[in-house]
């Protein structure tokens, strides 16, 4: 089967182009698993600042200020968390 030169020369584009594609793809897969470990990271840092926040305020009996630290840590990872779970269902449909 002799192809022409053009037949061939569009072969050869239609083929660069899926590779294009696919190595778009992977980075674009990459960027996003980056993204959900920099919110997760994000979310340890901020556990951890507070934590010594939270002891200094306990030893002194500022149970108010206890109860804030807690609650402000749970809003940032309730945060996170459904920052990570969007990505995911997008990523499923």
């Amino acid at each position: 089967m002799n192809k022409t030169k053009k037949e061939l020369l569009k072969e050869a584009w239609e083929d660069q182009e899926k590779a294009w594609e696919k190595t778009q793809k992977a980075r674009q897969e990459a960027w996003e698993a980056w993204e959900a470990w920099k919110k997760a990271w994000k979310a340890w840092e901020a556990q951890k600042a507070r934590q010594e926040d939270w002891e200094k305020a306990q030893k002194k009996g500022k149970y108010k200020k206890v109860k804030q630290i807690k609650n402000r840590e749970n809003r940032i990872i309730k945060n996170i968390n459904h920052q990570i779970s969007r990505k995911l269902v997008n990523e499923t449909k």
